[in-house]
């Protein structure tokens, strides 16, 4: 079960995130990992991820930087944007496998809100491919907000059910 030391730490963290809005951390903190060494490493990783795409995003563009310029930065956020997709979607596929394999009984709710998240996020690409400019900035803060807050709830509980009952996956 989760003690109240690591509930509160993480519910400060979470805190934390809120607070920051779009300057959410930009390093990894370890108030963010929940104790399974696979979910901490690509948590590390697609936090990573997230940070280089939102200094993609977040990079000054001249306003007399030409129309091939603004084309081809538009591009590259276009296909960072995919290539965080496919991270995250493989980081869920990951846990998933684990949560099916260990039976946990958290897995229906837990794959949901993986579900659900993708399908957002799927959104918000076709609005920025249809011209919304302004997803990119909304995609960085979603994913921060929204990531801080499953690790630190959902991925907190299914770590601590991992580690009292198969205790050899946090290797």
């Amino acid at each position: 079960m989760t003690t109240p030391t690591r509930t509160r730490r993480h519910l400060l963290a979470h805190s934390e995130c809120h607070r920051k809005g779009r300057d959410i951390v930009t390093t990894w903190e370890n108030d963010l990992t929940v104790g399974v060494r696979f979910m901490d490493d690509e948590h590390a990783g697609l936090h990573a991820s997230l940070i280089d795409f939102g200094a993609l995003v977040e990079a000054p563009l001249p306003t007399t930087a030409s129309h091939i310029v603004r084309t081809t930065r538009a591009t590259g956020i276009q296909l960072r944007l995919h290539r965080l997709r496919l991270e995250l979607s493989a980081h869920f596929t990951h846990k998933e496998q684990i949560m099916y394999a260990y039976d946990y009984p958290g897995t229906s709710e837990h794959t949901a809100a993986h579900a659900t998240f993708l399908g957002e996020l799927d959104g918000m690409s076709i609005r920025y491919a249809t011209g919304d400019d302004a997803i990119p900035a909304r995609v960085v803060s979603f994913v921060h907000i929204w990531f801080a807050r499953h690790s630190t709830h959902s991925d907190l509980q299914l770590s601590d059910w991992l580690l009292q009952h198969h205790p050899h996956v946090s290797i």
